[in-house]
C-alpha cells in the first residue's frame, strides 16, 4: 500500500493552497484504504473511486462524507468494461488498479482483458499519466499488457521444495515453453516500442508500457505509461529498500537480503 501511494507522488501538479490538483481514479475500489490516504493525508483534491458494488460505493461514500472528504473524494458505481460512459478520454492523471484486473484473469473474464485495457489506457491522461497497477494473479504481465494473453508463469506451476511453497496458481493455458517463450518475446519487442513486425502498429498505440517494477515479497507494483521507454526494459526496485536493479540482470535476492521474484519480468 505504501508502495502506491509513494508512486502517486510522482504525477501531483501542486495548486497554490498546498493540495494537488491531479486526479486519481481507483478502479475496482472497493474498501480499499488508498483513496482515503491520498484525500486525507497526502492533500489529494480529486479523489474517486468505482466499483461494481452500488452498496461498496454507499458505504463509502458515506465514510468520506463522515470523515469531511466528501468534496475531494467521490465514489461511483461503474462496470470496469464501460468507463467511457462515466470519464472522458485523458481525464485521469493517476489511475490505480488493486485487484481489478485479477478479477478478469483469475475469474471467467477473460474475454474481457482486452476490452478492460484498453478502457484503462483510453482514460490516463498523457502524456506523463500513469497506472499503477498491485496484481497477484500469477499471469506475465508484460505479456498482458502487450497482448492480453494470460500466460501463467512457470515458477507458479512448479511442485514445492524445501525452499519454496506449492503454486498457488494452475496454469491457464497449457502452452509449450518454446510458444510461452515466443509469445513473451513478442511482447517485450512491444513493451520497448518495436513491433512484431519491426513497426509501430495499432497495437503499439493501444498498450500500456512498465515503466518501473517495485518488487515486494508476495506482490509486485508496476508503473505504467503511455510511452515505450527510450533505453529499453524498466528498472526492478527494491520494495524494501528501494534500491534498483538494472534489466542486463535481476538478481534473486537484492543486496538488502530481500528475495525478489524477478517472474514479473523474465
Amino acid at each position: 500500500m505504501q508502495s502506491v501511494v509513494q508512486y502517486a507522488r510522482l504525477v501531483r501538479p501542486d495548486q497554490p493552497t498546498g493540495g494537488t490538483c491531479a486526479r486519481v481514479l481507483d478502479v475496482g475500489t472497493g474498501t480499499s484504504p488508498i483513496p482515503f490516504i491520498l484525500a486525507e493525508r497526502e492533500r489529494f483534491t480529486r479523489v474517486e473511486g468505482t466499483d461494481w458494488s452500488t452498496r461498496a460505493c454507499r458505504y463509502m461514500s458515506e465514510r468520506a462524507a463522515a470523515r469531511g472528504l466528501a468534496d475531494r473524494l467521490q465514489y461511483r458505481q461503474a462496470d470496469g468494461r464501460r468507463l467511457d460512459a462515466i470519464y472522458s478520454a485523458d481525464s485521469i492523471d493517476i489511475l490505480l488498479d488493486k485487484g481489478c484486473l485479477d478479477c478478469f484473469v483469475s475469474g471467467r473474464g477473460h474475454a474481457d482483458i482486452v476490452v478492460y485495457l484498453a478502457q484503462l489506457r483510453r482514460l490516463i491522461a498523457p502524456p506523463s499519466g500513469k497506472l499503477l497497477l498491485l496484481p497477484v494473479n500469477g499471469a506475465h504481465i508484460p505479456t498482458l499488457l502487450a497482448t492480453g494473453a494470460v500466460v501463467r508463469e512457470a515458477h507458479m506451476r512448479q511442485a514445492a521444495t524445501d525452499d519454496e511453497p506449492a503454486a498457488r496458481f494452475a496454469a491457464c493455458h497449457a502452452l509449450p515453453p518454446a510458444d510461452v517463450a515466443a509469445l513473451e518475446d513478442a511482447a517485450w519487442m512491444q513493451h520497448c516500442g518495436e513491433g512484431v513486425a519491426g513497426g509501430r502498429g495499432k497495437a503499439w498505440e493501444q498498450q500500456l508500457f512498465i515503466e518501473r517494477v517495485v518488487a515486494m515479497e508476495e506482490k509486485h507494483l508496476f508503473v505504467c505509461g503511455l510511452q515505450p521507454l527510450p533505453d529499453g526494459e524498466p528498472a526492478l526496485e527494491c520494495g524494501a529498500c528501494g534500491r534498483c536493479h538494472a534489466s542486463a540482470g535481476y538478481p534473486d535476492r537484492c543486496g538488502c537480503g530481500c528475495k525478489l521474484a524477478r517472474w514479473c519480468l523474465s
